[in-house]
């Protein structure tokens, strides 16, 4: 979209100027996404799109119907057509979208995500559609653009004619596809017909066969969403899993079978750890540089045996099942922070919360709910955001976050600079503390760089009003360099290691540690107790 104009604000909560530059597809509900593309093509056929009702999505992933149309503006360019678009929304509210159609055919096509949520919705299971990948060998090796262009447009048309009805068309690499069709719609029936059409479209094609298999969508112990989560999972693990063996359609279905009934296993097993508090959490303290008196814990997952939680987390993150471990994380956070401050001690508590959990609707909800019903003690918790998950909509999730510090709750941003949008997530996000991932404060001895780049965060922490957390601090001399660099508090086995028993960080009597203790990397028990502010 190029210009956007009306009520924008008042509809979808975006400003007119959060919308130029991204794709209209991006606002329409996901099972109404083929439809606009669709409609799209008809626009670039030189045909006037007739008024259709659609359901776009406001910010906050909220439905609204409207009825739109458009037409292609008469600027006399072949190659970057423009076309105006307007929308009728309840109450006589309209906006205007104008934008360039341009010349590619990737507005032909849903991405694998949305071609996954349509597979596995509900409105799959109540139309009777199924899904069939696609395979076309040696389209992609034709070298002449045109050709191509006039090969894929014959696929195109077959399938969204009535023939075969295709409810969405996902690209799935240069020669694979991805079909949401009828089910009467059988999958050799599917590869008879696309074969035939194709070959009969250009010379260049006379060679090129389909092959089509058909993906079961039936999981039967899982629910459509956990059903979706494991399919896009099992694909996108499989497209990363790719090297140089041969890829074709036998070993992406054989594959993707595999990989979702293992992925469904997996998470049901998961689920389970979580609704039985399978798990335990263990506590590290972070220590004030300075005064050398632990600032608060954070609080680490592990499983039953006392093993990492790295893979399950992994797995948690990649599916959405992370939403419910966060919640368990933090309910078990509530209740050792109750244990503690009725024994005299008042801790303070970071709560990893992923970056994915806050782009839910229904996680915001659960969690404000549970902080709520615990506002005596909610001041003593901190949201610590991981960057294992890309946040798609900052601005969204910064006003969430707003609103848990209005009510007491600090707010910390987890491992800084360990993924590619960190400054951005700075620029964004109003936070209280930054923590700098370890790999940074590994190398600080003897890295230039590294110590520059911790300078840079730290000089910038400062001037934003923010304070600096270095992970992975586990020898005196790194401890002594982020002192003089300025970093305010540092976590790692050199004062202390994990432990289930919170109380020890905080009941020394020790004003500091002394030199001889720092050189103690592995006794947690040496850390003096005083509870400060993160």
């Amino acid at each position: 979209m190029q210009f956007v104009a009306g009520a924008c604000q008042t509809i979808l909560n975006y400003k007119p100027k959060d919308l130029v530059d991204r794709r209209l597809v991006d606002v329409i509900a996901v099972s109404d996404r083929p439809r606009l593309h669709s409609a799209i093509r008809s626009i670039k056929a030189g045909r006037r799109m007739q008024p259709m009702k659609l359901q776009f999505l406001n910010r906050d992933g909220k439905t609204i119907d409207a009825m739109i149309a458009g037409f292609r503006m008469p600027d006399g360019d072949e190659t970057k057509a423009a076309i105006h678009l307007s929308a009728n929304f309840p109450r006589g509210n309209q906006i205007s979208f104008v934008g360039s159609l341009g010349d590619d055919r990737g507005s032909d096509f849903v991405d694998m995500k949305d071609m996954i949520a349509l597979a596995t919705g509900e409105t799959t299971a109540s139309e009777g559609l199924s899904l069939t990948l696609l395979d076309l060998d040696g389209l992609s090796d034709i070298d002449d653009p045109e050709a191509s262009a006039e090969i894929t447009d014959s696929l195109l048309n077959l399938l969204q004619s009535d023939q075969v009805g295709s409810k969405a068309i996902g690209k799935l690499g240069d020669d694979r596809f991805g079909v949401l069709h009828p089910e009467w719609m059988k999958a050799d029936d599917l590869k008879s017909k696309v074969t035939s059409t194709v070959q009969a479209s250009h010379p260049a094609a006379a060679n090129i066969k389909a092959t089509t298999k058909a993906v079961d969508l039936d999981q039967d112990n899982l629910s459509k969403s956990d059903a979706q989560r494991a399919l896009q999972y099992a694909m996108e693990q499989f497209a990363q899993a790719e090297t140089a063996e041969e890829f074709d359609i036998d070993s992406l279905y054989e594959s993707v079978t595999e990989l979702t009934k293992s992925t469904a296993q997996r998470m049901t097993e998961l689920r389970s750890v979580i609704n039985s508090n399978g798990f335990k959490l263990v506590y590290q303290p972070i220590v004030d540089l300075k005064s050398r008196r632990v600032s608060h814990v954070e609080a680490l997952s592990r499983l039953a045996d006392g093993s990492s939680a790295h893979e399950a987390l992994a797995l948690a993150e990649s599916t959405g099942v992370i939403e419910d471990f966060d919640l368990a994380v933090m309910k078990q956070a509530i209740e050792k922070v109750q244990e503690a401050n009725g024994t005299g001690i008042r801790p303070l508590v970071a709560v990893n919360i992923s970056g994915r959990s806050l782009q839910s609707n229904m996680f915001v909800q659960a969690l404000t709910d549970l902080l709520d019903s615990h506002n005596d003690i909610r001041e003593q918790l901190v949201l610590e955001v991981t960057e294992t998950s890309e946040i798609k909509d900052l601005g969204v999730v910064n006003e969430i976050l707003q609103e848990f510090r209005s009510k007491r709750n600090k707010v910390c941003i987890d491992d800084f600079g360990s993924g590619a949008a960190a400054f951005q997530y700075l620029r964004t996000l109003d936070v209280d503390v930054v923590k700098i991932d370890g790999s940074y404060i590994d190398r600080i001895l003897w890295a230039d760089r590294d110590r520059a780049l911790v300078l840079a965060i730290q000089r910038l922490c400062s001037e934003l009003g923010i304070q600096t957390v270095a992970e992975k601090v586990e020898m005196p001399d790194q401890a002594q360099v982020l002192r003089t660099i300025g970093i305010d508090k540092g976590q790692g086995w050199l004062f202390g290691k994990p432990d289930e028993n919170i109380d020890q960080f905080f009941r020394k009597k020790k004003d500091s540690i002394d030199h001889k203790e720092l050189m103690d990397e592995g006794k947690g028990d040496q850390v003096p107790a005083a509870a400060g502010t993160p």
